[in-house]
């Protein structure tokens, strides 16, 4: 008899609401995280699916959790989250012996256990960096497998055009390191962004990775520009004349990209093109300063935070033609406002740290209580909180020059410290915890201790008025902060009552969900 799959009900799983949770995930990771915790059951139990009880269920979960290394926490928490979904979706339909009652009392008794409550993660904080990878829903799902294959079998044909007396007796401006780079960014950047492989490539793909992303990040010279065409023309030649695209392909690819090449050429001539990562590694060249000298390397980012940050890099002309743009742009984020899960969405476009370094930084630890879906929930509310409060910033008091950057950053600075240090969420922000900060930036941040009182007093406000503090907190936490006494504010009575606790709330409302 052939033994039963775990994912034997994956397509109608689908349909199930929670699945929606996944959105952006690729659905082979999915899969291949339940066939990991099915052999993990293997090795705790010898019932069939359909027989798998809560004690079964339970001794997986353990082993699970006990068979993942510390570094590789990310992995649990994907194994955890679709294992969970999928699960419960089992446990509805009957498939699996356990009740849908008595699983959801194991899950949550291991989601505290193993610091995995919260919500699933949005695919963008896991699987890339912001902006890397697109899940658009007029694209193919992106995979993983196939990103990889592109990769070597395009970095084989560079190998093998190297090794030609064509490149060895080359005259170009273009090194070999260079061209290594720009196909690599032409290759992972047109599927990524676009869906296509080399053997897939369209105008559109090509004439986008040529005017985006090889303008935007990758740090070209100007005559690298001016012999990319031919350079990366010659080398696809080479690969057609190897019966590695067709030659239909390959005269379509050289066209498209000749096309692009003025263009392309015309917006490298403009450094506001540039992104900011560009603009100092350009910098750090032009200093002569050794990129594996990690102080020589901070000092620079310290003196250029201090010139005023990534702006001054730019030229004048060029920071009055992008605050003409910004300008238009704030009319219509105040639009998109009204749409709180659009707005989430575009806000991440605007986050100071899209690297999620302030997950690296120094914070509690695991086994105190800090949990890294209650930290990327935190950052994701700075963020949106930072740039509501710069859209709304003539309704509070900023001092003439305040820019986008340096309220998106102070505003994603102290709602993720203070987290990070004190293990509160906005909501829970007390007096205690903001004396205890103010005193902190009084001893230690003197110069800016009274800049940063008027800034938390608009931060305050404008959370109040954004429903994430109370009125309480709004008239009090401001005074804590600054040192002063404490106002009384008068605050409704609580209704006297029956309480019940977070776990019984959350089973009552699977249940009214289940019927």
């Amino acid at each position: 008899m052939t033994k039963e799959k775990l994912t034997k009900y994956w397509t109608d799983f689908k349909n199930y609401p929670e699945y929606a949770d996944f959105t952006g995930y690729p659905e082979q990771i999915l899969t291949e995280a339940l066939d990991c915790f099915e052999l993990v059951m293997t090795s705790v139990t010898t019932k069939p699916i359909k027989r798998w009880g809560a004690k079964e269920i339970n001794a997986g979960l353990t082993a699970l959790a006990d068979a993942t290394s510390d570094e590789d926490n990310e992995g649990l928490i994907i194994t955890y989250d679709i294992t969970a979904a999928y699960l419960r979706y089992l446990a509805e339909e009957g498939k699996i012996r356990v009740s849908f009652d008595d699983l959801e009392t194991v899950l949550i008794d291991f989601e505290e256990k193993e610091d995995l409550q919260g919500p699933v993660l949005p695919a963008d904080t896991l699987f890339s960096d912001p902006g890397e990878r697109s899940y658009q829903a007029d694209l193919p799902e992106w995979r993983e497998y196939v990103a990889n294959d592109i990769m070597a079998y395009s970095q084989e044909w560079l190998r093998a055009y190297f090794e030609t007396p064509t490149w060895q007796n080359a005259t170009s401006d273009i090194d070999q390191g260079t061209l290594e780079m720009i196909i690599e960014t032409l290759v992972r950047t047109a599927y990524d962004e676009y869906r296509k492989t080399p053997k897939s490539w369209t105008k559109k793909a090509i004439t986008g990775v040529m005017t985006g992303r090889l303008i935007r990040n990758v740090n070209l010279i100007a005559t690298d520009y001016q012999a990319l065409a031919p350079a990366v023309t010659e080398f696809l030649a080479f690969v057609g004349q190897n019966g590695w695209l067709n030659a239909k392909r390959v005269s379509d690819y050289q066209r498209f990209i000749n096309a692009a090449a003025p263009e392309m050429i015309a917006l490298s001539q403009d450094r506001q093109n540039f992104g900011p990562a560009k603009l100092i590694g350009e910098k750090l060249q032009a200093s002569g300063i050794d990129l594996s000298d990690r102080a020589a390397v901070d000092d620079f980012i310290q003196q250029i935070n201090a010139d005023g940050g990534v702006d001054s890099l730019y030229d004048e002309d060029d920071l009055s033609d992008e605050n003409d743009d910004q300008s238009a742009d704030v009319d219509e984020l105040k639009k998109i406002m009204a749409d709180p899960t659009k707005f989430a969405q575009v806000a991440r476009a605007y986050d100071p740290d899209p690297q999620a370094d302030y997950l690296m930084a120094s914070h509690q630890s695991k086994e105190v209580g800090w949990q890294r879906k209650t930290a990327v929930k935190v950052h994701e509310l700075a963020v949106q909180t930072g740039l509501r409060l710069w859209l709304n910033r003539d309704s509070y008091h900023f001092p003439a020059g305040s820019e986008l950057s340096d309220v998106m950053s102070n505003t994603m600075n102290f709602i993720d410290v203070l987290y990070a240090q004190s293990l509160v969420t906005p909501a829970e922000w007390t007096v205690a915890v903001l004396r205890e900060m103010g005193a902190w930036f009084q001893s230690y941040e003197v110069a800016e201790y009274d800049e940063m009182k008027k800034f938390v007093k608009n931060l305050v406000d404008s959370m109040y008025n954004d429903g994430i503090l109370s009125k309480k907190q709004a008239g009090q936490l401001p005074a804590a902060f600054a040192g002063e006494a404490i106002p009384i504010v008068e605050t409704p009575k609580k209704v006297k009552g029956k309480v019940i606790s977070m776990k019984q709330a959350r089973k009552l409302l699977k249940n009214k969900r289940r019927r």
